[in-house]
């Protein structure tokens, strides 16, 4: 797979299912997962933490904080 297709897929896949964006600095979701899926789980950085993300088939949205991009939690 080339790369750019690879960043094409990541692009529909968070930023169309999971519905993410970035309103006055903070991540949004607004999630529209297809009727067949269960859920959607990814990491994602922000703000220098990486953060871990579930989102169900009801529409919610879990965000766990997994440490920070340094190393340190």
């Amino acid at each position: 797979m080339h790369a750019a297709s690879a960043g094409g897929v990541w692009q529909s896949l968070i930023l169309g299912f999971a519905g993410m964006s970035i309103e006055k600095g903070e991540l949004q979701f607004s999630p529209k997962l297809p009727k067949k899926w269960k859920e959607i789980e990814f990491s994602i950085i922000h703000k220098s933490k990486i953060n871990k993300v579930n989102i169900t088939s009801n529409n919610k949205v879990k965000i766990k904080e997994k440490g920070m991009i340094n190393g340190n939690v």
